[in-house]
């Protein structure tokens, strides 16, 4: 989120707008105000300690009030945690998934499709282009860092997929 901060600085944001963009604007929108996205008692004492307001450099970071980061660095144990069993088998997938389930059929040469472009790790635009489907099918292209991305009906159990780009 100091990236998000400092580029929100970058085109006007003070400070403290930007840092309140980041913290209590999107907990009060969530509706979680009363537990976290500021400093008070009662509410979890997660937070960035910045050494430099201006830059955004964040010397520290407090997870429910204990250090995690220091200078970058995670203080973190970082072995997994261990899962419960019953998460392990808990998505009703169908076992008999084929690879011609993520072929996209298309009856012409070329087609408009809406893709979903990642600007940043949290932002997404919806975009239109134009592929060719030769084959009669709409692959990936790795060479156009076009992707293909698959739902797959996992409550049912039914193997049905949606796919998109």
């Amino acid at each position: 989120m100091d990236h998000v901060i400092r580029r929100a600085m970058e085109v006007g944001l003070s400070p403290m707008h930007a840092i309140q963009a980041v913290t209590l604007n999107p907990a009060i929108y969530s509706g979680l105000e009363q537990e976290i996205g500021g400093i008070a008692p009662g509410r979890w004492a997660d937070m960035a300690l910045l050494d430099d307001l201006e830059q955004c450099h964040v010397h520290a970071t407090l997870i429910a009030g204990k250090r995690v980061g220091k200078e970058g660095a995670s203080l973190v144990n970082g072995d997994p945690a261990p899962l419960p069993e019953e998460m392990l088998n808990c998505l009703g997938v169908s076992p008999h998934i084929l690879p011609a389930i993520f072929h996209i059929p298309c009856s012409t040469r070329s087609a408009n499709i809406r893709v979903m472009e990642l600007i940043n790790q949290t932002i997404t635009v919806e975009r239109v282009i134009n592929v060719s489907a030769d084959g009669g099918r709409i692959d990936a292209n790795l060479n156009d860092d076009l992707l293909k991305v698959a739902v797959f009906d996992r409550h049912h159990g039914s193997g049905r997929a949606a796919m998109g780009f």
